[in-house]
């Protein structure tokens, strides 16, 4: 019982925190875009120019380089990103944003968030990335580990 009791508030939080989620995904789903093409574009805006690759996507994103590609080619045939082979490596391509790209991020569905993140209290917001960070970092390392049985 009592392990229940302690769970039961991150229990709770947990909840919140899928709830929000499921918000920010809904938003993300304007435009005909799928929320994994909304953050291959904010990926690709902040970006170095060496780290605009699909394999490097795949990285950020937390998947294989196949489901990266299928984004990359998901935004290609909308006109938002372009692919230039590499000179020094052929087998390395840089994907940038086109104009109809960087126009399309001016109404990236996160700016939303952003405002409600301005609601919060100042103390709040600005713990807020380091708790999530931590909280990435915890979740990360429970994938990598095999569940405990």
């Amino acid at each position: 019982m009592d392990d229940i009791n302690r769970i039961e508030p991150a229990l709770d939080a947990a909840s919140q925190l899928e709830q929000v989620c499921r918000l920010v995904q809904g938003l993300c789903r304007l435009d005909e875009l799928h929320p994994a093409q909304w953050s291959a574009l904010r990926y690709l805006a902040r970006a170095e120019k060496t780290e605009r690759t699909t394999n490097m996507l795949a990285v950020h994103q937390g998947t294989n380089p196949g489901t990266a590609s299928r984004t990359i080619s998901a935004l290609m045939r909308k006109g938002l990103v372009t692919s230039t082979v590499s000179r020094a490596d052929r087998r390395i391509r840089t994907i940038s944003l086109t104009a109809a790209g960087r126009d399309l991020l001016m109404q990236d569905p996160l700016h939303r968030v952003a405002i409600g993140l301005q609601r919060l209290p100042r103390d709040t917001r600005e713990q807020l990335p380091e708790l999530l960070h931590e909280l990435h970092r915890a979740l990360s390392e429970q994938v990598r580990r095999p569940a405990i049985g």
